[in-house]
């Protein structure tokens, strides 16, 4: 009897250890020496990197950004609004629009505070919806710009726009004519900023010889982000907010010994600080069901962290059982907001720094 209390004291403590090990290959070393099991290491790279970026609807981001921003690659942040002003008695003739104003107050930026900054304003020529426009949809804009001044105070930037365009949106009872506006940044801007609160519209003018002015919140805005090379995948490992991006990794464990029993396995990547803003937030990896697509297979996911300069995940499930050729798909989490970029080392980096799967397995006998 004190054999079987025994026994059931020890096998408890096993399965524990085995659930804390920091090191799962030297822990199974020790547990299947006796088995004639070996535990050992296999240090694989991968063997291509490219990434590719998907416009997506941007209407619920907590930015709204506009601006131009160009290092290895030009990144162009472009807003819409839409404003619907009333005025009671606009139509009886009896008021008369003065001048009238945008004004946004910068609560973010992307680059040097003290590059260049200017926006230009088209408008839109039909409808939109906040919720399905994305950088696609680009084709709907005209190219007349219709601001006759700016100016920046600290973070409130302020454009005078043609009253031509306001008279028409006052007479628009029906709204078949305002579809709102598109801000672009001018030819020397090279920095993005954006705004939460709302951007304001004031219109000043005079009734009956006494002034006065109004002012409108908008009754829609997004935001669409474009880059130089567009959609079409690129060499490397480049996760970027305003776009779905996603980079796909191949590696091929063929070297594996046939009879091998994946224990665990880690994948790892290093950020290549030469481009991009770096801040905490994971990364996340899939299993890609069609690579040629960067398709993603979401039954199963792992969360690359940020740990002494370098991105880790433990992806044992990724690579189980999945065949030779592993297919990962890295994904940013916070696609919406901002325009930050990680940046990895690829393929064609040293030893160090390519991305490196790093598989724990056991085989019976020599």
């Amino acid at each position: 009897m004190r054999n079987i209390y025994l026994f059931l004291f020890i096998l408890p403590a096993l399965v524990y250890l085995t659930g804390c090990s920091d090191d799962p290959a030297s822990l199974g070393k020790e547990l299947f020496s006796g088995q004639g099991l070996k535990v050992e290491t296999m240090d694989i790279y991968a063997n291509s990197a490219t990434t590719k970026f998907t416009p997506v609807p941007l209407g619920n981001a907590d930015y709204i950004l506009v601006g131009k921003y160009s290092t290895d690659d030009t990144v162009e942040a472009l807003t819409l609004l839409r404003f619907l002003p009333k005025i009671a008695g606009y139509q009886d003739n009896i008021n008369i629009i003065d001048s009238a104003k945008i004004l946004i107050t910068q609560q973010y930026l992307y680059g040097e505070s003290s590059a260049k900054f200017g926006i230009e304003a088209s408008p839109i020529k039909s409808s939109w919806s906040s919720s399905t426009f994305t950088a696609d949809s680009i084709g709907k804009i005209t190219d007349s710009n219709i601001i006759t001044s700016h100016s920046l105070d600290t973070s409130l930037y302020s454009m005078v726009i043609d009253t031509a365009v306001i008279r028409t949106w006052l007479q628009d009872t029906l709204g078949t004519n305002n579809f709102g506006l598109l801000l672009k940044p001018s030819a020397v801007t090279n920095k993005i900023v954006g705004y939460a609160n709302q951007p304001i519209l004031k219109i000043f003018g005079h009734k009956n010889g006494v002034a006065f002015d109004t002012s409108y919140i908008t009754n829609m805005k997004t935001h669409i982000v474009c880059r130089n090379g567009g959609s079409t995948p690129q060499k490397g490992i480049s996760i970027r907010n305003g776009f779905i991006s996603k980079s796909l990794l191949h590696f091929n464990i063929s070297a594996l010994p046939k009879n091998a029993i994946i224990n665990n396995a880690s994948l790892s990547i290093v950020p290549d600080s030469r481009y991009g803003s770096y801040d905490s937030s994971a990364v996340i990896v899939y299993n890609s069901s069609d690579s040629a697509a960067y398709t993603i297979n979401d039954s199963a996911s792992a969360t690359l962290l940020l740990k002494d300069s370098i991105y880790t995940a433990n992806v044992q499930s990724l690579v189980y059982n999945k065949g030779n050729n592993i297919n990962f798909i890295l994904r940013n989490t916070n696609y919406y907001n901002g325009v930050e970029r990680k940046n990895f080392f690829s393929t064609d980096a040293d030893s160090t720094k390519r991305p490196l799967l790093k598989i724990y397995y056991s085989k019976r006998g020599n």
